[in-house]
């Protein structure tokens, strides 16, 4: 169980640091838009973006995260040629939906431009960005292959990649002050640098011989494939709606300036989860072997940990924007965006209640329960439909986030319930309260030395994060949130022994 859990954290650590450079080339470039590009282009940006990556159910069905339980089947049973099989029909699925949804959208793009987008360089922009559609079919199904074969690095890298490449052309454009639609151009060059680089890795690297494989791409797999990857398409509807309706109905009811605002603004809230993701792939698997040997006690343990270590990092971020909603973004995006300092607000307390839903319906997951994630999924969608059909029209920008925070509840109580009834897992309730408790202090801090400093406004956040951070950390410490044991054990077990406390200090 020791030497699993070591894999997990490794391939957590590989997955953060991706993360954590990525998190910082996302905000430089949203960072760069707000300075630059008005909030009715960055809008349109992004909802063109929304609408397009909406029918990405439509490319797939689903069909890629059936390669994930597939091709691991395979290598047990020793068959390259089902390998290859799943694989060239997957990709060739992907391709043919993806060709034809390029197609009728392009022949729609000046209804569109007209009668949804109302804005005439949407035409051009739909059809840049259905062909990058296309493009990101093939970095799906390469991004699955890479997790199925284990190459957790060149799957991380995968998107990263994708984010640098068109990171860099996107600040071309801006630089040398481009049409807004030429974003879209941007993606595509990024897009297909990123393909034709780790195609090639895959086909020189990760599996030389794929390409002497003999199989056939229409063979008795694919019924399979299908099979598994319907239920998995329904789901992904769900998450895909939730994720874009948002945006596609502000669009339609309100205004293209609306989507700028509410794009900027949830990706500053969503700051406080970004661990999230990285440290999931260690607990999932581990959550898997302890049910199956249904030791709860130790499953409790761990969930227990996994949401502390979670809530020990988004809990000072989303607090600080509750409290310092204006200065964020005056600082981040510019004086526009203020006016939209109270969305911000409401955002950064909804995303705290939806790293809860997120933690318990990953345990759903991991005990082989993916309809109960599902259900949530589905819940979370209606909800958010229905609120976003009376309240956008009616109130707006306001309105989207109310109904994203009451989707966000009622999925909060679906799955306490489903806890409470089947799981009866703990939750942390001490350890989120001395979270908060040592929130309120660094909250203090920063409240105090405002009022004392003043110096250049990027140097006073940083010098007021720095002290009111490390008050924060001490007060977990004191609080015994945060324990050395546990930091010297994640210290070593991501360097392999190499690095540990325990050489320079000891430790009761």
């Amino acid at each position: 169980m020791k030497n699993y859990s070591k894999t997990f954290i490794k391939g957590t650590f590989i997955v953060l640091v991706f993360s954590i450079v990525s998190t910082l080339i996302g905000y430089t470039s949203k960072l760069a838009l707000a300075q630059t590009t008005s909030v009715k282009d960055i809008g349109l940006f992004f909802s063109v973006l929304s609408f397009v990556v909406f029918f990405s159910f439509f490319r797939d069905l689903g069909l890629s995260d059936s390669l994930v339980y597939f091709i691991p089947k395979f290598f047990v049973e020793k068959s390259r040629a089902k390998i290859k099989s799943s694989i060239m029909f997957t990709l060739y699925v992907q391709l043919t939906m993806g060709s034809l949804f390029f197609i009728v959208v392009s022949f729609l793009s000046k209804f569109l431009a007209d009668n949804y987008f109302k804005d005439v360089n949407a035409a051009p922009m739909v059809v840049l960005l259905a062909f990058y559609f296309i493009l990101d079919g093939i970095h799906e199904v390469l991004m699955r292959v890479f997790h199925s074969y284990q190459e957790i690095f060149f799957q991380q890298a995968l998107d990263f990649s994708f984010q640098v490449f068109s990171f860099i052309f996107m600040m071309i454009v801006i630089y040398f002050s481009l049409p807004v639609f030429y974003f879209g151009l941007a993606y595509i060059i990024g897009e297909l640098i990123t393909v034709l680089i780790f195609s090639t890795i895959f086909l020189k690297k990760v599996d030389p011989k794929f390409i002497g494989i003999k199989s056939k791409v229409f063979g008795k797999i694919n019924r399979p494939l299908l099979e598994n990857s319907i239920p998995t398409m329904l789901g992904t509807i769900a998450e895909s709606g939730f994720t874009n309706q948002t945006i596609l109905f502000l669009t339609l009811f309100v205004n293209l300036e609306s989507v700028g605002y509410y794009f900027l603004i949830r990706s500053i809230a969503k700051l406080s989860v970004f661990i999230y993701k990285a440290s999931s792939r260690a607990f999932m698997p581990m959550i898997s072997e302890l049910w199956k040997r249904k030791d709860l006690v130790k499953l409790n343990s761990l969930f227990k940990e996994h949401m502390t270590f979670n809530y020990i990092i988004a809990a000072p971020v989303s607090v600080s924007l509750v409290f310092f909603s204006e200065e964020v973004l005056r600082l981040l995006y510019g004086e526009k965006f203020v006016v939209a300092s109270n969305i911000l607000k409401i955002s950064a307390v909804y995303i705290l209640f939806e790293l809860s839903n997120n933690l318990i319906t990953s345990i759903f997951t991991g005990i082989g329960r993916p309809k109960l994630s599902r259900n949530a999924a589905y819940l979370k969608l209606i909800v958010n439909l229905l609120c976003n059909l009376v309240l956008i029209p009616a109130y707006g920008l306001v309105g989207a986030v109310v109904s994203d925070s009451a989707a966000i509840f009622s999925v909060l109580l679906y799955v306490l319930y489903i806890n409470m009834k089947e799981l009866r897992l703990q939750l942390p309730l001490r350890n989120l309260s001395l979270i908060f408790l040592s929130t309120s202090v660094f909250l203090f801090e920063i409240v105090l030395l405002k009022k004392f400093l003043a110096l250049n406004p990027y140097l006073e956040a940083i010098v007021i994060l720095f002290v009111s951070g490390v008050s924060y950390v001490l007060a977990c410490f004191l609080l015994r949130v945060i324990s050395f044991d546990k930091i010297d054990y994640l210290l070593k077990t991501v360097t392999n022994n190499k690095l540990s406390l325990a050489r320079f200090y000891k430790f009761e």
